[in-house]
């Protein structure tokens, strides 16, 4: 049976969790093989763990499926995996040098099956429009900015909402719950002492939406605003477990649901290794908003 190595980041966030659930449903229906790794955000680790598949000669996977823990610094080890014959399918964006690659390796696949970043912005964005017709002050709690991801969430957001009346303070705080609830402790703090007013918060993942969410309930109590409670969040992810299930509890007010990467990088393997059907150097993938209907009830309104 060929196998695949699926390298993924952080075992506590729960969009990953779905991707390797993805992976695993995926591969049993095409009859190969998985092994799924988590580097728990160490680069190092991450490294270490694709080269020791690259050098078992006997159990060596066909393909590996990486999600990278930087944007940079992966080339290498592509080479690698290339000079050994193994496919290599990244689920996000990377800005290392792959055309080179894929020149000095032509028999070899190298391929991009991720979100498409700025599209997600743009569904951000719609979900902005709806939540807030007239216009308002919203704060943008992003990722890492260093972060392809977090940059092309940012992008696609100011592009929707460029020439609108609103206002936006952007906030970088990280990824995970925690990192989302000091930042935004830290900014509600000082904005709501000096009369702040804020209508609207926007998160780059469903784990910020959460600390974002505690922080909100936390200068509210400690600073007596009963009328902070009541600003709405959006998120992204939406795993149906998290995000999905915070919009039924009204925890969030909407969240982005991201594509099954995981699912269209194990088809587009096993088609590879079954007929040989080449896939395209970048698939770009797009997610939809959660609810639906408040996007297009938007929609329907501006058309009218």
């Amino acid at each position: 049976m060929e196998l695949i190595g699926l390298c993924l980041v952080d075992s506590t966030n729960q969009y990953q969790q779905a991707l390797r659930a993805e992976a695993e449903a995926a591969a049993a229906t095409a009859g190969l093989g998985l092994q799924t790794y988590f580097c728990e955000g160490d680069y190092a680790r991450q490294i270490t763990r694709l080269g020791e598949w690259l050098q078992d000669e006997q159990h060596r996977p066909a393909a590996l499926m990486v999600m990278a823990v930087r944007d940079r610094g992966l080339d290498g080890l592509v080479r690698r995996a290339a000079r050994a014959g193994v496919h290599v399918f990244f689920l996000n964006q990377t800005e290392d040098p792959l055309d080179e690659v894929r020149r000095a390796f032509p028999d070899v696949i190298v391929s991009q099956v991720c979100v498409d970043e700025e599209e997600t912005g743009r569904i951000q964005g719609r979900i902005v429009r709806s939540l807030l017709p007239a216009g308002g002050r919203i704060l943008l709690v992003e990722g890492t900015r260093r972060s392809l991801t977090a940059r092309g969430r940012t992008t696609g957001l100011q592009e929707l909402l460029h020439g609108l009346p609103v206002e936006m303070d952007r906030l970088e705080a990280g990824w995970s719950e925690e990192e989302g609830a000091a930042a935004a402790g830290r900014w509600l703090s000082i904005a709501m002492r000096c009369g702040r007013h804020l209508d609207l918060v926007v998160c780059h993942n469903d784990s910020l939406a959460v600390g974002v969410r505690r922080a909100i309930d936390a200068t509210a109590a400690s600073l007596g605003l009963r009328g902070l409670r009541e600003v709405p969040v959006v998120g992204c992810d939406g795993t149906p477990d998290v995000g999905q299930a915070m919009v039924r509890h009204g925890t969030l007010a909407a969240t982005v649901v991201l594509p099954r990467l995981a699912e269209a990088a194990v088809g587009a393997i096993a088609r590879l290794l079954r007929n040989g059907r080449r896939p395209p150097p970048v698939m770009l993938l797009r997610g939809t908003p959660h609810p639906e209907s408040l996007v297009r009830a938007r929609e329907g309104a501006l058309v009218a």
